[in-house]
């Protein structure tokens, strides 16, 4: 369920922090001006001091969090980018502003046996340590790359899920030798996601129960 807020009111001002959301991508930027309740201009998004380049016309999902209100997100298309001095992108909101669904990130910190092969089906040893309903943090002694793809294979309450992934945060740990990686969910039905999420609602209710949340 997506919960709208009032047609074309952001409420976004001026100095206001945000995030821009490319495909499985986040880059933190601000609001430098406002044109009207519609369009904006935002800092272009800078990795590890190199600007990320930003297509006019490039579709992009706009993320921020609203006092008292919670993480709200709409979508967007950069119309102009300019880097005089400052990297900058004119933007200009495409949706309606909603509400992020909170139990979609909210990650639970368990040990999960998971079945892991990458593109040419190669399996690949690890576990997951946690999980949400947009993705979870795998242990492996592997070294893989950024932005590979992983197909993730899991028991959820009986169900068998498979779901396609990639790379989005990659963690080397000397200590152990073992690698850390974010993985995002990219394709993944409706229903699996919701059996996960009952999943993670159910175990919190289990732990909440021992009192150990």
């Amino acid at each position: 369920m997506v919960i709208k807020l009032k047609k074309n009111k952001s409420t976004l001002k001026v100095g206001d922090k945000i995030e821009i959301h490319i495909a499985n991508q986040k880059y933190v930027s601000q609001v430098i001006n406002v044109i009207n309740e519609n369009t904006y201009i935002i800092l272009g998004p800078i990795k590890f001091g190199s600007i990320i380049k930003i297509p006019n016309g490039k579709e992009i999902k706009i993320m921020y969090s609203l006092k008292n209100k919670g993480r709200m997100w709409f979508e967007s298309i950069v119309e102009k980018n300019s880097n005089n001095n400052i990297y900058k992108l004119l933007i200009r909101k495409t949706s309606d502003v909603n509400k992020v669904q909170q139990r979609q990130y909210f990650r639970l910190k368990k040990i999960i046996d998971v079945y892991i092969t990458n593109e040419v089906n190669k399996p690949i040893k690890g576990f997951a340590e946690d999980i949400s309903g947009k993705g979870m943090k795998i242990v492996t002694k592997e070294k893989l790359k950024l932005d590979d793809k992983l197909n993730i294979e899991l028991n959820i309450n009986g169900k068998s899920l498979s779901i396609t992934s990639n790379i989005v945060r990659k963690v080397f740990d000397s200590r152990t030798g073992n690698y850390y990686y974010g993985i995002y969910f990219e394709e993944i039905h409706k229903g699996c996601k919701e059996d996960i999420i009952k999943f993670i609602f159910e175990e919190q209710r289990i732990l909440r129960k021992k009192g150990l949340e």
